[in-house]
């Protein structure tokens, strides 16, 4: 039986409103604050109390991921300060199995007249390393942010942004027995949140136990072995990511929802400025992976050693018309005969949204790659399937229906050659399937 590392029982937490007007909203309440302007919570007792969470249960277990995921006032925050223990709870109690990290505001704890230098030496000893491991980190911290050439300056001239750069590089080198983590995918830029996502697949294959808040399902969905969604204080749904979809998405939609013309446009602008900034050409794109056998990724069941994008012509390449077949060819080594297995690849789109996913054991009897030794998969992706744009491609070992190893986004490719002429009621979607058409006059 696997070990329990967190155990959160019955957890209620109620602000007297009254006593807050001289403290300070963002250390009090986080972002439950914005539900204080709620008319009217099934948790409030009277006009001067708010209760922010109530009656929260659930647990973790030693290298096992949760994600929790609500909209703004949900509670998240005040729920993650609780089980890092800078909030007392009014009601529940936290058990802890072990060394904890918590990471709920990045940046906290730097000196802005300190260079970037002196800030990572100061920020590592403030989290507790040891010189030893300062020594060790500091390398590889510097070349995970990226601002090497400034790490002279005083930080007090860094852009937001290299500050979150500086301060999350630290972070996420943290090696807890449990890890707590506060919208850190809105780190960065999209090269840099590439890096993140990177880095938090590592934490999962290597069995780390942590928490993943995020506004965005698709941002947690890759790494989480189960999900919370929360709303207005209360667990709305506890589960899988294919569990909590349904009940997530229809809780943010609203009947009185319109999309505008104007938001249309914004969503396009962005999408074509990301492409621009970090696609400005095919050689960005990273077609094919190849591995030895003495630094293969994988578990002691599976062993990538190879993954590539094919044209219809068999050849290797990153850019493709929409009317070409894509074909995704990966090469595993099984190290160990009977156990059964499934590889599963995963396309998203440059918002790192899941699109769609295709599997071995959809197609084939899971003896066929039971026994030791190579195999090749050949996946081929129809035409017309894809819009414009660029897609992401993850793949994933699954045991008794769990993932247990993920490389996400290991390689990526362009599609080009709209087959649609623009008109005015055209926006951008990543797909546009060939959608077969016909109108014919009905009879009166």
């Amino acid at each position: 039986m696997s070990e329990i590392i967190l155990k959160v029982n019955n957890i209620s937490k109620c602000f007297h409103l009254d006593s807050l007007v001289e403290q300070s909203f963002k250390d009090e309440l986080g972002a439950g604050m914005k539900s204080l302007f709620v008319k009217s919570t099934k948790w409030a007792r009277g006009r001067n109390e708010f209760w922010a969470l109530k009656d929260i249960n659930f647990e973790l277990k030693k290298g096992e991921s949760l994600g929790i995921i609500g909209r703004n006032g949900a509670g998240k925050s005040t729920l993650l300060r609780i089980i890092s223990r800078i909030t007392e709870p009014t009601s529940g109690t936290v058990e802890i199995t072990g060394s904890f990290a918590s990471v709920l505001e990045i940046g906290t704890g730097l000196i802005p007249e300190l260079s970037g230098k002196d800030n990572i030496i100061s920020y590592c000893q403030l989290l507790g390393f040891s010189n030893k491991k300062i020594n060790k980190l500091y390398p590889v911290i510097v070349e995970f942010s990226g601002i090497s050439d400034f790490l002279e300056m005083p930080i007090k001239y860094y852009s937001t942004g290299m500050i979150m750069r500086l301060a999350f590089s630290v972070i996420i080198h943290l090696d807890e027995d449990l890890m707590l983590f506060d919208e850190i995918m809105a780190v960065g830029d999209l090269s840099f949140r590439a890096k993140c996502f990177e880095r938090i697949a590592n934490l999962k294959n290597q069995n780390k136990t942590f928490i993943l808040v995020s506004h965005n399902l698709s941002d947690i969905a890759n790494y989480c072995d189960r999900i919370i969604i929360l709303e207005s204080g209360i667990i709305m749904s506890i589960g899988t990511f294919t569990e909590v979809a349904g009940a997530y998405y229809k809780l943010n939609m609203k009947k009185d929802m319109v999309i505008k013309p104007e938001d249309i446009k914004t969503l396009e602008s962005k999408i074509l400025n990301l492409k621009k900034k970090f696609f400005e050409s095919s050689e960005n794109l990273t077609s094919k992976i190849e591995w030895t056998k003495t630094d293969t990724p994988g578990n002691e069941n599976i062993s990538f050693l190879k993954i590539a994008l094919l044209n219809q012509k068999g050849e290797q390449t990153s850019v493709f018309q929409n009317d070409e077949i894509i074909c995704i060819m990966t090469k595993f080594l099984r190290n160990i005969s009977g156990t059964e297995a499934d590889i599963i690849f995963l396309v998203s789109d440059i918002m790192d949204n899941r699109l769609f996913y295709d599997n071995i054991a959809a197609h084939s009897k899971s003896s066929e790659m039971n026994e030791k030794g190579l195999y090749d998969v050949f996946w081929k992706i129809p035409p017309y399937i894809f819009n414009q744009g660029i897609f992401k491609v993850s793949l994933f070992i699954f045991m008794n229906n769990l993932p247990v190893y993920r490389l996400v986004n290991v390689v990526s490719f362009e599609v080009t050659k709209d087959r649609k002429e623009q008109d005015e009621f055209r926006y951008y979607t990543p797909l546009l399937p060939d959608i077969k058409f016909m109108i014919e006059k009905a009879n009166e």
